[in-house]
């Protein structure tokens, strides 16, 4: 087995121990030294195994605006398991240790992603009110 499937088959193993619908997302397939978890409400969970040796170094995924801007904490968390507990073990560390501080930051950060989304959209609809107002066409 090679090392990226040992790395697979480790972190479907946690994710069926995690809450929710966990997934390896296919976008990270080809980097031996990361993977990434996803679930259905598209939250993440990035595991390093090189950061930290002999260890997994899990950190978040962070929500994207309609510009493609990731919106990440100005202080981020992560943590570290031994990789070589069993996967209830990591899920139970992860759950307890990372997801309650994850969790309530990516929902602040997709509110701001948001906000800036709605900022563009009003810029935009005053740009299309002023280029009417002096008779020129409004560019996107």
């Amino acid at each position: 087995m090679t090392e990226r499937h040992q790395l697979d088959a480790e972190l479907t193993a946690i994710a069926a121990h995690l809450p929710g619908r966990w997934q390896l997302d296919p976008k990270y397939t080809d980097h031996v030294w990361c993977a990434v978890l996803r679930d259905d409400t598209d939250h993440g969970l990035h595991f390093n195994m090189t950061a930290a040796k002999g260890r997994l170094q899990i950190s978040g995924m962070w929500p994207l605006d309609k510009q493609n801007q990731q919106h990440i904490p100005s202080k981020c968390q992560h943590v570290t398991v031994a990789r070589d507990r069993p996967p209830e073990k990591i899920a139970a560390e992860i759950k307890r240790r990372f997801l309650p501080w994850y969790l309530a930051a990516y929902a602040e950060q997709a509110q701001r992603a948001s906000e800036a989304d709605a900022g563009r959209r009003k810029q935009q609809e005053v740009a299309v009110e002023l280029a009417a107002l002096l008779g020129e066409p409004a560019s996107a």
